[in-house]
């Protein structure tokens, strides 16, 4: 047998911005926003009750409640954002998820290094009418990535495109 290691052209390589991306649905964007909303009022309810029982000069200080004023508006809207930013796409040989606002993170995994991908769904999300795909690479006990805010119906169609291509 001979050795042979050849040059790539990188040119002439498949370019994966030009495959096709899929959004999550907006309803996962929703949930986000939401639930972070929820979460900051109840801290700062549980922060007004320690101000208003405890003596804590930190808590009597206005400028950290304008500060949680801020936060109460800002980070729901970044949640949302940033969950809108999530996209994903299959092709022949290898699944990609894309996420991030202002670091952009572009995930690849190759079809042929699966060891599993199962379908998540809370209770929230089962409320909402989506799934979440965990997809596990071989050799990794966690998953290499998920693919969050799908419809049930998409989840389970990928999934077992995904599952097919270990079969085919």
């Amino acid at each position: 047998m001979t050795f042979s290691n050849l040059p790539i052209d990188i040119d002439a390589l498949p370019r994966l911005e030009e495959a096709p991306l899929y959004p999550v649905q907006r309803r996962y964007a929703w949930l986000g926003l939401a639930v972070t909303a929820a979460a900051l009022l109840i801290l700062g309810g549980v922060a007004r009750l320690l101000r208003d029982i405890a003596a804590q000069p930190l808590l009597h200080e206005p400028w950290l409640w304008r500060a949680w004023a801020v936060a109460l508006l800002l980070l729901p809207v970044w949640v949302y954002l940033s969950r809108r930013s999530i996209a994903f796409g299959l092709r022949e040989h290898d699944l990609h998820r894309v996420s991030g606002l202002l670091f952009r993170r572009h995930a690849v995994q190759p079809l042929a290094r699966l060891q599993h991908v199962e379908e998540y769904r809370g209770p929230l999300e089962r409320w909402l009418g989506l799934s979440s795909l965990r997809v596990f690479s071989a050799g990794h006990g966690s998953a290499t990535f998920v693919i969050p805010g799908l419809t049930q119906t998409r989840a389970r169609t990928l999934r077992s495109q995904i599952l097919a291509y270990g079969r085919g």
